[in-house]
């Protein structure tokens, strides 16, 4: 059984890691645009482990994040932490 660290870091493992936040916004637009993800918004988060920047679509996404869309790099966030 895999310890919550260890956990975190087989996660970021096998994510694509973003350099930026910019870069991160710039390919999450055009994973929507391209319909590569059937969600219509993502989510860029900073990671701890690796110090880049993931992306998820997931509907559990920190909200409270700008979001991305595929025609507006940065969807300000709708609800507050």
């Amino acid at each position: 059984m895999l310890t919550p660290a260890e956990r975190i870091q087989r996660s970021c493992i096998e994510k694509v890691r973003q350099p930026d936040e910019a870069t991160a916004r710039a390919r999450a637009m055009g994973m929507l645009q391209l319909g590569i993800t059937k969600s219509k918004r993502a989510w860029v988060y900073p990671c701890r482990e690796c110090r880049g920047w993931h992306i998820t679509t997931s509907a559990g996404g920190n909200h409270a994040l700008a979001s991305v869309s595929a025609t507006d790099p940065y969807v300000p966030p709708r609800w507050q932490a």
